[in-house]
């Protein structure tokens, strides 16, 4: 068996260094591209980086959201697998958005049925104070009910939400 070794060890060497030298042309190639990749960023996201605040998990579900939503197109449209495959990605992608959308939006005692005609009267202490009652007992009832299950609906959604974010790094294989 006859080895044959090729010296491309030094014009490797030579390319690595000239395309680190701020003399040479393949140096602005690459800044010209990051530039441009900056700009494309900035134009893009400017809506949604916007609002973000640092203290809030909310803006990362909201760039989470954002994100599958370019990405889901993305791969529903352009996407070059077969659509055995690619579809069930997509459907997975669009059930998270939802999901993060009803996280983000909090609308869990509304979708439960939350009435919001809780009417208040006022009634007398007797020693010149008065306090207030709700009017209708059974609306408070309902309105506790609707609650326990907001919250039981926000606990189920929150874990499937991170059930399908756990299968996240298929979408892209």
């Amino acid at each position: 068996m006859k080895v044959i070794f090729a010296d491309t060890f030094f014009p490797s060497l030579k390319r690595m260094i000239q395309s680190e030298n701020p003399w040479h042309w393949r140096y602005y190639r690459s800044k010209w591209y990051d530039l441009k990749m900056i700009f494309w960023a900035k134009r893009k996201y400017r809506k949604i980086v916007k609002k973000m605040h640092p203290w809030d998990y909310g803006s990362i579900l909201k760039m989470i959201k954002f994100q599958l939503e370019i990405l889901s197109e993305h791969i529903e449209l352009k996407g070059l697998e077969v659509d055995e495959d690619r579809l069930p990605k997509v459907e997975n992608m669009k059930k998270t958005i939802k999901l993060l959308n009803n996280q983000i939006e909090d609308n869990y005692a509304e979708r439960c049925g939350y009435d919001h005609d809780v009417k208040f009267k006022f009634v007398d202490q007797g020693d010149g104070t008065s306090t207030m009652e709700h009017e209708d007992k059974e609306v408070v009832r309902h309105n506790k009910r609707v609650f326990k299950e907001a919250h039981e609906l926000e606990e189920t959604e929150w874990n499937e939400l991170f059930e399908l974010l756990k299968d996240m790094r298929q979408w892209w294989d």
